[in-house]
C-alpha cells in the first residue's frame, strides 16, 4: 500500500505459468505492467509482489495491491476496456490454463486503520476472528476475474468459502529485509518482496 491513507484496495493473488520467471516476468512487470496500471483512472496506487516465504503452502506465487479511489465506481474500473484487453494479453504471455481456479478470485478489502510507510518487503498475517474487523484490512467482497472465467452476473459476491476466508481479516507489516518462513509465528502468514511500484512508493529504506 502507499503511505497515504486509502479506504479500499483489491488484493489480487495469482500463479504464473511454469518458466515465466526465467522468461523475464519481473522485468515485464517493471517496464510494462506496473506503469500501465498506474495510468488507469480510478487506480490510486498499484504494486506487484512476489511471495518469499511461508510456513505452509500457498495456492499463489505472486500478488498485487490495487488501491482504488472510489469503491462506488468499482464496476466501471473493473470492466475498463483497456484493462480487459491488457488482461487477455497477460493470460497469453504469462497465464496458466484458463480457467485456473487459483487465478479465479481476488479480494475487495476495506481499511480499518491508516497504512504504515511502505518498504520493499512485507509480512502479510491473517488476523483471528472470522467475520470481525481484527485486522488492519477486512475483505468485504470477493471479485471474479472475468477475463479468466468469462462473463458472469455474479462478478462480485459476499459468499465466502473456507479457502477465501483465510484473508477475511489481515495485517500488512513492512520490513527492511525479507522474512524467512521459519521466523513466522503464524502458519497462515507469508512474506513477500516488492517487484514493481510507481515512482516514490518505497519511502522508508530501513
Amino acid at each position: 500500500m502507499s503511505s497515504s491513507l486509502t479506504n479500499w484496495m483489491i488484493f489480487l493473488t495469482y500463479r504464473i505459468r511454469d518458466g515465466a520467471d526465467a522468461d523475464g516476468y519481473d522485468d515485464w512487470l517493471r517496464s510494462i505492467d506496473n506503469p500501465f496500471f498506474n495510468t488507469i483512472p480510478g487506480i490510486k496506487c498499484y504494486t506487484n509482489w512476489k511471495v518469499h516465504g511461508s510456513p505452509s503452502p500457498l495456492p499463489f506465487t505472486h500478488f498485487d495491491f490495487l488501491e482504488i479511489d472510489d469503491v462506488n465506481k468499482l464496476e466501471s474500473l473493473w470492466f475498463n476496456s483497456e484493462l480487459n484487453t491488457f488482461r487477455i494479453e497477460w493470460v497469453r504471455l504469462w497465464g496458466r490454463d484458463v480457467p485456473d481456479p487459483n487465478n479465479a478470485l481476488c479480494y475487495l478489502c476495506g481499511s480499518n486503520s491508516s497504512s504504515a510507510a511502505p518498504q520493499a518487503n512485507l509480512v502479510l498475517e491473517p488476523a483471528p476472528g472470522k467475520g470481525s474487523n481484527n485486522g488492519a484490512w477486512t475483505t468485504r467482497e470477493l471479485l471474479h476475474k472475468h477475463y479468466a472465467l468469462g462473463p458472469s452476473d455474479t462478478w462480485r459476491t459476499t459468499d465466502f468459502n473456507d479457502a477465501s476466508m483465510r484473508f477475511a481479516n489481515f495485517n500488512v507489516n513492512y520490513t527492511a529485509a525479507p522474512l524467512e518462513a521459519g521466523a513466522m509465528n503464524n502458519d497462515a502468514a507469508f512474506s513477500a518482496t516488492l517487484i514493481a511500484a510507481p515512482e516514490g512508493f518505497v519511502v522508508r529504506e530501513s
